[in-house]
């Protein structure tokens, strides 16, 4: 938790992914599988309460997978590829509305 809150108050030119400063809004997905994590409304309080900060994207997913360890793997993380899916599709939509899709540094990070 302290982590995701040193992230969310972090300036944009702070933040990278990779060695690679972003410069374009994060989608953030949280995904709990340890039964000692902290539940979805818990980590939620941790969000900047006034305002969030201008790299970040008004929605942060919490994706609570605690309750399926016993399920194969494929099984377990279903939600999580089919989240992972349904953000990209989200996204390259509105990059391709903006004219902006990844880029080759973009995907060679990813």
């Amino acid at each position: 938790m302290r982590v995701l809150q040193k992230l969310f108050c972090k300036p944009r030119h702070d933040v990278q992914v990779g060695s690679h400063p972003i410069t374009i809004r994060l989608r953030v997905l949280v995904v709990l599988t340890s039964q000692e994590s902290p539940g979805s409304s818990e980590m939620a309080a941790i969000l900047p309460q006034d305002q969030s900060p201008e790299w970040l994207a008004p929605e942060i997913c919490f994706l609570d997978l605690r309750d399926r360890h016993e399920l194969s793997p494929v099984a377990a993380f279903e939600p999580l590829r089919c989240m992972i899916l349904e953000k990209l599709n989200l996204a390259r939509t509105e990059q391709d509305q903006q004219g902006s899709l990844f880029s080759a540094v973009h995907l060679a990070v990813f």
